[in-house]
């Protein structure tokens, strides 16, 4: 297939899977949830949607490894990354900010990503060097300096202390935050414009990947580790959108010295 088809592809494999995520939250056996740890969850949703989306890519791209959170996998030349639910608790909750993630990277850069948010209807797609978009409409990661939102994720890898940490570093800084239980939320929102950054001081790069590119196709920027350091050991993420760009520096700082703190 093509560069293009690899994105339609992606496209409608991710609304499939969040059709099925729908599907199997109404339908909600007695086992629905096992707990994995604190504030994490696993369900059999998250098993069957990274089972469809493993299968059809096998089928259609069978020369490409695949790395998901639920099953694992290895980084290689070719190969696709796949969140089956981010925000697992709000989707159990019947909030809307979860989403399907999937992401292709080749020779070292993404080069396709797609975000389904099954109960927003919205899918956001990009394909490197050829835009972002939203249900089709062009993403512009423009933002407002003088009303800065900042999107803080947070997982329990981390120090409780160290996250109120940056908490208070962005109040002090004059900005606002927020934080929505999945960071292809908070990504999509940077490279939407409705935030201007998104900060975790550890994220899994299946939790990140398309958001990244979005946010990258729709003119704004981020700071991670090499991508094949991030997908074997996550890493810390800063993405800005151009309202910040030229502040960059002092918002690493400005996480940096809460975390070393």
């Amino acid at each position: 297939m093509t560069a293009t088809c690899a994105l339609q592809f992606a496209t409608e494999l991710a609304q499939e899977a969040g059709q099925l995520a729908l599907r199997l939250r109404a339908e909600a056996p007695k086992d629905f949830v096992a707990t994995k740890g604190a504030m994490d969850f696993i369900t059999h949703a998250d098993q069957a949607v990274e089972r469809l989306i493993r299968t059809r890519i096998a089928e259609t791209y069978p020369k490409d490894a695949i790395l998901g959170e639920e099953e694992g996998g290895e980084p290689a030349e070719s190969f696709w990354i796949v969140d089956p639910i981010d925000g697992t608790t709000n989707y159990l909750k019947g909030l809307p900010d979860w989403g399907v993630c999937i992401a292709r990277v080749r020779l070292g850069q993404i080069t396709e990503g797609v975000i389904a948010l099954p109960d927003q209807n919205r899918v956001a797609t990009a394909r490197r060097g050829e835009g972002a978009f939203l249900n089709g409409a062009p993403l512009r990661a423009l933002g407002n300096p003088s009303i800065a939102l900042v999107q803080l994720g947070y997982s329990a890898r981390i120090d409780l202390g160290e996250h109120l940490r940056h908490i208070e570093g962005v109040i002090a800084r004059g900005a606002d935050y927020r934080r929505s239980g999945a960071a292809c939320v908070g990504l999509l929102a940077v490279a939407a414009g409705w935030s201007d950054a998104y900060y975790e001081r550890h994220l899994n790069l299946w939790d990140a990947a398309p958001g990244l590119l979005l946010i990258a196709e729709a003119g704004g920027t981020s700071t991670h580790a090499p991508l094949s350091e991030f997908a074997r050991k996550g890493s810390e993420v800063l993405a800005l959108g151009e309202s910040l760009t030229s502040s960059a520096d002092s918002w690493k700082t400005l996480f940096q010295r809460a975390s070393a703190a």
